[in-house]
């Protein structure tokens, strides 16, 4: 229950941050909310504009109509694409949930499994070949890996497209080759995401299980007569999850913010592109309702770090 109402307490802190913050900008607060667009104020447009976010209303009863229109999924109106804020980032949600959810389940999946190969085969040459290069890699800012990928596979070798999720033209085509045309469009960023990813991932396993490899009950086990595999992950990698669900937890609240660069190298028509084109133009209602998406992501991962700790590790389970 006091993991609830601190859950709780952060939203309503986040929500009460995301109501202020354009009425702390300079000048008045249908500045913020209209932006630097083009617009002509007229008196009856002004007008209409106040009563929409009821600014001529005291502040007490504005907080009040926000919430109010939260909770009727209101998120405000983007004076620059001339919609409702919640039309407009729908469909580029669904293009980034779709690139970093890959991203995310592929680089867990092959990181774990990498990891455990490292730390089990850490003398061997390709093992240590593979750890220089999962440093090197993680070394690297993500959009410097996905501009080379794009130089190198787009522009000298011409085997993947230069930018989009789709095909420009529109054609008549099965929903096979429709599907296989978008999976072609996503190599290259689902590539980037993952090799930033993937490396943390490896290091962070390797390092768990380097400090339970030759543990007591690893050698019962042995002792009992329990393969190889089943004692790899069942018995070692399993004591080196807390860590990484840790990070999990963190990544996950976070790939908006990490999508940001690799949507715009690659013209992905994702949030996070949707974010930074808001950001140029200064398009504060669509800001805030990003920014309160991907607040709610980080609370979302939080709570996902903390159900995986009791999954994880029994003796967390008992605890709580």
């Amino acid at each position: 229950m006091s993991r609830v109402a601190g859950y709780l307490l952060v939203l309503a802190f986040i929500l009460g941050l995301n109501f202020t913050l354009p009425r702390l900008l300079p000048g008045e607060p249908l500045t913020a909310f209209v932006g630097e667009q083009e617009l002509v104020l007229t008196p009856e447009f002004r007008q209409e504009l106040e009563r929409r976010y009821a600014l001529d209303q005291p502040l007490p009863q504005q907080f009040i109509h926000y919430l109010a229109s939260l909770l009727q999924g209101d998120l405000g109106y983007s004076f620059y694409y001339q919609a409702p804020v919640v039309k407009i980032i729908g469909p580029p949600l669904f293009w980034t949930i779709l690139l970093c959810g890959l991203s995310f389940l592929l680089s867990t999946g092959l990181g774990v499994i990498l990891g455990v190969e490292l730390a089990r085969q850490r003398e061997r040459v390709w093992a240590r070949a593979a750890l220089g290069l999962a440093l090197l890699l993680e070394s690297l800012p993500g959009f410097l890996l996905g501009m080379g990928l794009l130089m190198l596979f787009s522009l000298k070798l011409g085997l993947f497209p230069f930018f989009g999720a789709l095909e420009v033209a529109a054609t008549r085509s099965s929903s096979g080759a429709f599907g296989a045309g978008m999976l072609w469009h996503m190599v290259l960023p689902l590539l980037t995401l993952m090799l930033g990813e993937l490396p943390a991932v490896a290091l962070l396993v390797r390092a768990g299980m380097l400090k339970v490899i030759n543990a007591p009950f690893v050698v019962t086990a042995r002792a009992r007569g329990l393969g190889e595999a089943r004692i790899k992950y069942r018995y070692q990698a399993r004591n080196a999850l807390l860590p990484l669900i840790t990070r999990l937890g963190l990544r996950f609240g976070m790939l908006l913010g990490g999508a940001i660069p690799v949507e715009v190298i690659f013209a992905y028509p994702g949030a996070g592109q949707l974010l930074f084109h808001a950001l140029v133009k200064r398009d504060y209602p669509l800001i805030q309702g990003l920014l309160l998406v991907s607040i709610l992501a980080v609370l979302a991962g939080n709570a996902l770090a903390e159900w995986g700790y009791r999954l994880a590790d029994p003796r967390v389970r008992n605890q709580t």
